[in-house]
C-alpha cells in the first residue's frame, strides 16, 4: 500500500510539471490577433483587403502566412523587397496595414457587404495558428493602387530629412532619429511655425510597427535573422512625404543570432 501511495504521489508531480511546462509554454507564445477588419475594392469582386493588430506579449516570432477558408487564394502584399515570412518582436504590436504589408484575398465567396464576418486565419512559426474574424467595412475606390495604398503629399522646396540610428540592446535595439526640416509631435500637435510638423512610421521587413513621435524608440528581441528597420516621415494628417515622388525614408540593418 505505500508502494502505491508512493507511486500516486509521484504522478500527481509528474501531471503537475507536465500542466506547469504546457502553461509557460503557451504563455511564451502569447500572441494575440486583434481589431481585424477587412475592405472590399470597387471593381474587384471577390477581393479583400485584410487589416489587423498583432499584440505579442511572448517570445519573438515569425508570421509564416494567413488566408481565409472563404478565399480561393490569399498573399502578403508587401510594399518592400522583403519576401517570405515577417517578423513579430517580444513585446511588439505591430499591424497589417494600407501604408505596409497588408493581407490580400481573392475569390472570396459570396456579397461582400458591409458587417459581413469573413473568418480568417493566421500562422507563427512558435504560437502557430491563430483564428480570427474580419467585419468587411467601407470599400477602397477602384483606383487605389493595391501596391501602394497609403496617401502621399508631394513636397516642394527644401525637403526634411531623417537620419536612423540603431544601436543594440540587450535583448532588443534602441533607434534614435536624427531629423531636419521636421518636428516630430502627435496629430494635432503645435509647432514652431518654421518647420513642418508630422511623425515617423516604423517598419521591420516591410510590417508596421507603428508611428514614432519622439527621437528614440525600442524595440524588443527580434527572431533569429537579419531584419530591414525602416523609418519613413509622414505628415500631420497621416500623408507619406514625397519629394519627386520617393519617399522621405533610412532604413538600416540588424542581424540576430540566437
Amino acid at each position: 500500500m505505500k508502494l502505491a501511495g508512493a507511486l500516486g504521489i509521484v504522478a500527481l508531480v509528474v501531471i503537475a510539471v507536465i500542466g506547469l511546462v504546457w502553461m509557460l509554454n503557451r504563455q511564451s507564445h502569447a500572441i494575440v490577433v486583434e481589431s481585424v477588419s477587412a475592405r472590399s475594392v470597387d471593381g474587384m469582386p471577390g477581393t479583400l483587403v485584410v487589416l489587423a493588430g498583432i499584440s505579442n506579449q511572448g517570445r519573438a516570432d515569425w508570421l509564416l502566412a494567413a488566408g481565409s477558408g472563404e478565399a480561393s487564394a490569399s498573399s502578403f502584399v508587401n510594399p518592400t523587397d522583403h519576401a517570405g515570412p515577417l517578423p513579430v518582436a517580444s513585446g511588439s504590436t505591430p499591424q497589417l496595414a494600407l501604408d505596409g504589408v497588408y493581407l490580400l484575398l481573392t475569390g472570396v465567396e459570396g456579397d461582400l457587404r458591409q458587417g459581413r464576418l469573413v473568418p480568417v486565419w493566421f500562422e507563427f512559426r512558435e504560437a502557430g495558428k491563430v483564428v480570427a474574424k474580419a467585419r468587411i467595412g467601407s470599400a477602397l475606390p477602384g483606383d487605389t493602387d493595391l501596391s501602394a495604398p497609403a496617401r502621399t503629399l508631394e513636397l516642394t522646396g527644401a525637403a526634411p530629412e531623417v537620419d536612423l540610428d540603431i544601436t543594440a540592446l540587450n535583448p532588443g535595439w534602441r533607434l534614435q532619429l536624427r531629423t531636419s526640416g521636421i518636428r516630430l509631435v502627435e496629430p494635432g500637435g503645435d509647432s514652431d511655425g518654421n518647420d513642418l510638423f508630422g511623425h515617423a512610421h516604423l517598419y521591420v521587413g516591410g510590417l508596421k510597427y507603428g508611428r514614432v513621435f519622439s527621437e528614440s524608440v525600442d524595440i524588443g528581441k527580434l527572431p533569429v535573422g537579419t531584419h530591414a528597420i525602416r523609418l519613413e516621415l509622414y505628415s500631420d494628417d497621416h500623408r507619406a512625404l514625397t519629394v519627386g515622388g520617393r519617399k522621405i525614408t533610412d532604413s538600416g540593418l540588424v542581424t540576430v543570432h540566437r
